[in-house]
């Protein structure tokens, strides 16, 4: 049981990157009203989306993705 590679790809474009590159993680010493800085991810986009869904792929049962 997984994503597909295609299925991976529509969800990064149906808003995944937009909202990864526009939205600040929250930290108690940087405005969340502050611009991202892009340059100074350690990530992008695709490595988060890909962390969270093995996350869900390997804890949850089977029947319960369906």
């Amino acid at each position: 049981m997984g994503v597909d590679v295609p299925t991976f790809s529509s969800l990064l474009t149906a808003g995944f990157v937009q909202a990864w590159y526009e939205t600040p993680i929250p930290h108690e010493d940087v405005s969340v009203h502050r611009t991202p800085r892009i340059d100074k991810c350690s990530l992008d986009a695709a490595g988060p989306l890909g962390l969270v869904l093995h996350y869900l792929n390997s804890t949850m049962h089977a029947i319960s993705l369906v």
